[in-house]
Parts: C-alpha cells; structure tokens; sequence
C-alpha cells in the first residue's frame, strides 16, 4: 500500500522547494512540477487542481488559520471578502468573528495571506504562529537548520552549492548531498 504524506510533511515540502526557488536554485517550471507532484502524493491532487483553476478573482478569498492552545496551526479555511466588510472595508476582526459563528466562540483565528503580504508566510497544518514576530513559521525540517528572522524560513547552516548539480540535505553531515542529478 502507497503512504502518502502528512499535510505537515507536505508543508515543510513546499516551504523547502519555495526556498530553493526564491534562492534561484530551481526553475519556475521546476518548482511547478515538483509541487504537482507533491500534491498528487498527498492525494491532494484534485484540490490543488481545483485551486489553479480558479480566476484571480475566485483567489480574492480570505483565509484563516485556527490556532490550537499553543498556537499550532489546526486547520485554515477560506471566508469570502464578503464576510470581512465592516461600513466597505475589509477588517480582520469581521472575519475572526464569522469563522467563530462557525467553529465555537472559544476558538482562536488569525487571518493568513497566501502573496505573504502580511504574517511573513501563508499557514499551513503545522505551522506555528509568533505573536512576538506576529508570522507564521513553518515546521522545521531539520534540527541544524536555523530560523531566518526576516523571512522567518528556515534554512541550512551551510549555502546550498551553486552549481549545475542538485542536493539533498544530509543530517548526519551536516551538509549538502549530490544526488546524482544535473539541473536543466
């Protein structure tokens, strides 16, 4: 039988594979490719598909993360705009409100944002919210790997190599693994 991964592996994934991209270490189409395949590993294949066929205005969703007791992301969900007009414009506490109409007034809820325009990073399953750093940080992958304090990504404590090979993170050494692949 076929294991698939847990949402929070597939979040630590994505957020590791977003890295390697922003940091140019990956195509636009190799970053593509390789979340489809993720998504298609976590059976989540029909919603991600479900997600990239929506319109840019269908995306003008908001989204919400619940928080559990120790501020662990449980799940996030999506509340129309519609939800978070206060007099035309759009206010957080409308939409915390409507999601505890919801779920149970004694939930706690705080909105996300997929472009990162603000809590540093879109939630995730996993994900722990700061309220000090008012972010969301993602599950670290690896023990070594330290918080970036503007990014608030993790990342490795030695640079990935910048050359025509692709890596894998090794643990035990402390450092990047060639995996036998060239990059195209």
């Amino acid at each position: 039988m076929t294991q698939f991964m847990t949402q929070t592996e597939l979040a630590t994934q994505v957020q590791i594979l977003k890295s390697s991209y922003e940091n140019a270490q990956l195509s636009k189409e190799e970053f593509n490719a390789l979340v489809s395949s993720l998504f298609e590993q976590a059976e989540m294949a029909d919603v991600y598909k479900v997600y990239t066929d929506l319109t840019n205005e269908e995306r003008q969703m908001a989204h919400f993360a619940q928080l559990d007791q120790n501020n662990i992301v449980t799940q996030v969900i999506v509340v129309h705009n519609n939800e978070l007009l206060d007099n035309g414009t759009e206010s957080e506490s409308k939409g915390i409100d409507f999601c505890k109409s919801l779920y149970g007034t004694d939930t706690v809820w705080k909105q996300t944002s997929y472009n990162g325009t603000f809590r540093k990073n879109f939630a995730g399953i996993g994900f722990l919210y700061n309220e000090l750093r008012d972010a969301f940080i993602p599950p670290r992958p690896y023990a070594t790997w330290v918080l970036n304090n503007s990014t608030y990504q993790w990342e490795a404590p030695v640079p990935y190599p910048n050359d025509d090979r692709r890596y894998a993170w090794d643990e035990y050494t402390n450092n990047w693994a060639d995996i036998g692949e060239k990059l195209t």
